[in-house]
């Protein structure tokens, strides 16, 4: 499994997986009403929901230790905010052009939400310097944990088992369901939701507990593999 991790093949997989990262977890030190983390879910025949953890920009651009680490610019902090603006006025527009469908959201409609988050993703790479990135995906990933690589860069970084899959799917839509009942809806058709969520201690904990079941799965190799990701504490 080592050998594994230090192949060309994995360090693709890796780097591939750490330019996806955007996501962002609760900051304590940030105001009452920031909002400290956003999710973009469907209704979904295969999960109650199914979707992706996303960054708060304004996360990137007031956190004390966010902001001295990165050393972003004015004009970097400026673009980051738009970004995210951008994103949740562009999403709930395409969200309320979507022809009336009972029930579950359509595979198409999955696909769509699922487009305009890799869009959104790409656009904070754009921002920001590749130094400037690749120690944002480390300080992401130890705020948020697992969770926050995208499902299809996760089998790849460390090669789940579909047992391990499937297990981390259903911590994955249990995140959604918890803030389905606790986050502000930002853009909604009935079957897809954009929802920020307060940074609050609770929002904590249930990213905390996710990501505690999620390494009860793992392998002794895999966890050494996460924390190599990690980087500088």
């Amino acid at each position: 499994m080592h050998r594994l991790f230090t192949s060309a093949l994995t360090r693709t997989a890796l780097k591939a997986a750490l330019m996806a990262l955007t996501v962002a977890a609760a900051q304590p030190a940030l105001a009452a009403e920031d909002k400290g983390m956003a999710a973009v879910y469907c209704a979904s025949d295969e999960l109650p929901f199914i979707g992706e953890l996303l960054p708060s920009m304004r996360w990137v651009t007031e956190d004390p230790k966010a902001k001295a680490e990165l050393a972003l610019t004015p004009l970097q902090q400026t673009k980051l905010r738009e970004s995210e603006e951008n994103f949740d006025a562009g999403l709930k527009s395409w969200l309320n052009n979507q022809p009336p469908s009972p029930g579950k959201a359509t595979m198409a409609e999955i696909k769509g939400v699922g487009k305009m988050v890799e869009e959104a993703r790409k656009r904070t790479g754009d921002v920001l310097k590749p130094h400037q990135l690749s120690r944002l995906r480390e300080l992401m990933l130890q705020r948020v944990g697992l969770l926050s690589i995208p499902k299809k860069d996760l089998q790849q970084v460390l090669r789940l088992e579909r047992s391990q899959e499937r297990s981390i799917d259903e911590i994955r839509s249990s995140v959604f369901a918890g803030m389905d009942k606790k986050a502000k809806v930002v853009a909604t058709d009935g079957r897809c939701k954009l929802v920020r969520a307060p940074a609050t201690p609770e929002m904590s904990r249930l990213l905390a507990e996710s990501e505690k079941s999620v390494y009860r799965l793992l392998s002794k190799e895999q966890k050494e593999m996460v924390e190599k990701l990690k980087g500088k504490r």
